[in-house]
């Protein structure tokens, strides 16, 4: 009875221990595409195009980022429409101090947050928000601050997340542990990239997220360069492919840095995120 009990026991451990570790279904699994987004002469983002583009990556969300163009905030609002009807989930981005500043409300992230919070409740298909790269314009001083715009976005919208860009240094320094609160999620972008020798480009993906999961207990998007980062940092099909099947293991979302006209890269998303 006694070793009956105890085979029990180790059982039930085991499949707790296992369930701890089990991923979100592939269902709610998050298929984005940043940024990239095709423009017509005048300026204006070509929205029929862009979606047509987005369905061609076997997306299920569109990251668009407010920083190209005075027109963007406006085209967003057609674009908006569309995706609605095409069942596509929107995320915005707005730009960090010191890059180029999104329209109409600059780096008043207050204005950002009131106002994307009553686009999404006129839009269910915006889910969430960004500032791109935030931690490294924000310290302690700042934290009511972003406490005062994340309270107020909640009160319009409490389904809107916020999930800003952050690194693997944002995350082992001292100001991912004073505002995570405030994050919904993360979008995780991964920094390592490949040599002639193959060594640091995704084999270390694994290790960062772990470390991620240990520390934070919200959504896990991980950022993938398909573009490169900077062309000093280029990126292959394959790095991209092994980063989305490490994010399906590990992680509830990819995000494509970024939309991608034609290519291995764009053949090595549509695969996965079919």
């Amino acid at each position: 009875m006694v070793k009956s009990y105890s085979f029990i026991l180790l059982i039930a451990i085991t499949f707790f221990a296992l369930s701890g570790c089990t991923q979100p279904q592939q269902a709610n699994f998050i298929k984005a595409v940043y940024d990239g987004e095709p423009r017509m002469e005048n300026g204006h983002i070509d929205v029929e195009n862009l979606m047509s583009l987005i369905k061609e990556h076997n997306a299920n969300t569109y990251n668009f980022l407010i920083g190209h163009s005075e027109h963007d905030w406006d085209d967003l609002k057609e674009f908006l429409s569309l995706a609605e009807k095409e069942g596509i989930d929107i995320w915005i981005t707005i730009t960090p101090p010191g890059q180029v500043v999104s329209q109409p409300y600059g780096t008043d992230y207050a204005k950002w947050a009131e106002e994307i919070a009553k686009l999404s409740a006129e839009y269910p298909c915006i889910k969430a928000w960004s500032i791109d790269n935030i931690l490294l314009f924000m310290d302690a001083r700042h934290e009511g601050y972003m406490k005062s715009f994340i309270e107020n976005s909640k009160r319009i919208n409490p389904k809107l997340e916020f999930i800003p860009v952050v690194y693997f240094s944002d995350v082992t320094g001292k100001n991912f542990e004073i505002f995570k609160k405030y994050f919904d999620g993360v979008q995780f972008y991964y920094k390592v990239f490949p040599t002639k020798e193959g060594f640091g480009g995704y084999q270390q993906a694994d290790g960062q997220i772990s470390y991620l999961h240990s520390v934070f207990d919200g959504k896990i998007i991980l950022g993938i360069y398909a573009t490169p980062w900077q062309d000093v940092y280029p990126t292959t099909a394959n790095y991209v492919r092994e980063l989305i099947k490490t994010a399906k293991k590990m992680a509830d979302g990819a995000m494509i840095y970024t939309l991608q006209r034609e290519g291995e890269k764009m053949d090595a998303v549509r695969e996965q995120f079919k």
